[in-house]
């Protein structure tokens, strides 16, 4: 079994926990890290050197998707947009906490 994963992304909580999670599964890889931050992208890939980088989620599922799985971990008020367009990829998704910051929202992207 593979797992290809896209990182939207690239913080400390990424690349302390999320990234090295995903790379402790076998079968899984981290095929794009994503991050609009071309430093945050760069210190990433020195956990995941095999990952291609990408500024935006489109660009990287223009070039490397489809993926099966996506971890967003971003700021909050980013969450839902990102979760929408992964979910529409017809990835699975991790999306650090919170989903959305109000109820209907989550109720939309958990249907």
């Amino acid at each position: 079994m593979s797992i290809r994963a896209a990182i939207v992304g690239n913080g400390f909580w990424s690349r302390t926990a999320l990234i090295p999670a995903v790379l402790a599964v076998p079968g899984a890889s981290v095929a794009a890290l994503v991050d609009p931050d071309r430093t945050a992208r760069a210190a990433a890939a020195e956990i995941a050197p095999d990952a291609a980088s990408y500024e935006t989620f489109e660009a990287a599922l223009e070039a490397e998707g489809p993926f099966d799985l996506v971890v967003i971990a971003t700021p909050d008020q980013l969450h839902p947009e990102q979760v929408e367009a992964a979910l529409a990829s017809g990835a699975a998704v991790f999306c650090e906490k919170p989903l959305a910051n109000d109820a209907a929202t989550a109720v939309k992207l958990a249907r």
